[in-house]
């Protein structure tokens, strides 16, 4: 949480249906007072991915994967320099 330029950071996984949402395979900022998405950076576009879909399941995705998340939510980073840095770790 940034209090400062009151903001949540957010990470979120892999899509589960296409088109994927740009803000799946994200980063985001949410806005503390009003919920809204401040902004957001999609690392991994058109990431749609099922466990098990292999076959004929018209419920699977087209392209299936490459299946890439973040594997804990982002971290500010408080520097003693001016500026911050936030941390993600993604898995695969």
């Amino acid at each position: 949480m940034d209090t400062g330029r009151g903001v949540l950071y957010v990470a979120t996984g892999n899509a589960y249906t296409q088109p994927a949402a740009g803000t799946s395979d994200a980063i985001m900022a949410i806005e503390l007072a009003t919920g809204a998405i401040r902004w957001w950076n999609q690392l991994t576009p058109n990431d749609a991915f099922i466990t098990g879909c292999r076959g004929t399941n018209p419920n699977c995705p087209e392209d299936g994967g490459p299946d890439h998340d973040f594997g804990a939510s982002p971290a500010l980073v408080i520097g003693s320099r001016p500026g911050n840095v936030l941390l993600a770790f993604g898995v695969n």
